[in-house]
């Protein structure tokens, strides 16, 4: 719910900050990621558990999420208001930088990480090995929603990654084969997502298509 303020109101001290409308479209080179199942609060309701600190896409350079901030002035046709607890967009939309910079990348065990600083963004991923290989000539397979396994470990040798924060991507191909099997591949894929991610920049134009929360 919005507070409308009235033009005999404006001299009045507040503990309000001025703005213009609240944002509703992702800035540029952002990625929108609409998120069915997040909600915006002071508290969580029952049945939710916090994800952290919601930072508002009209006063943040890195990951962020369009909702208008409580006790804080915004100004459009109608007037001055301000709303009375924080109001994010409907459906909740989150917003990520497509391209961050000044990157660096690790990984630990099945699990990649890619920190970033321009904007401060970090990422988090998870690396599988599958019995499926991409070998479409367009890179077309290169993108799978799911991934088989073989019962034989020798087959599961094809390295895939899936970004896990700030949004969920599907599973992108590693283009890398382990020939020795499941166990070099398992010992080795994360640390080749990690790598791609920051050197790659096709793999990451495949990362960052489909997202979603």
């Amino acid at each position: 719910m919005r507070k409308i303020l009235l033009p005999f109101m404006a001299l009045i001290p507040t503990a309000t900050f001025s703005a213009t409308t609240p944002r509703t479209t992702c800035p540029s080179g952002y990625t929108t990621i609409t998120e069915n199942n997040l909600v915006v609060e002071d508290t969580c309701p029952a049945g939710y558990s916090s994800a952290g600190t919601a930072n508002s896409c009209n006063d943040t350079n890195g990951p962020c999420i369009m909702f208008a901030e409580a006790n804080t002035e915004y100004k459009d046709a109608s007037g001055t208001y301000v709303f009375t607890s924080d109001c994010p967009l409907d459906p909740v939309t989150k917003c990520i930088i497509t391209e961050p910079a000044g990157c660096d990348s690790y990984s630990f065990a099945s699990n990649w990480y890619m920190n970033c600083s321009d904007p401060e963004t970090f990422i988090t991923g998870v690396a599988f090995c599958s019995s499926f290989q991409d070998t479409s000539p367009d890179g077309s397979d290169a993108i799978q929603t799911t991934l088989p396994v073989s019962s034989n470990p020798n087959d599961n040798k094809y390295c895939w990654c899936k970004m896990t924060n700030p949004a969920v991507s599907k599973w992108v191909s590693s283009f890398q084969v382990f020939v020795s099997g499941y166990g070099q591949c398992a010992a080795n894929c994360a640390e080749a997502c990690a790598g791609h991610a920051v050197n790659d920049s096709l793999f990451r134009e495949l990362l960052w298509s489909n997202l979603s929360d």
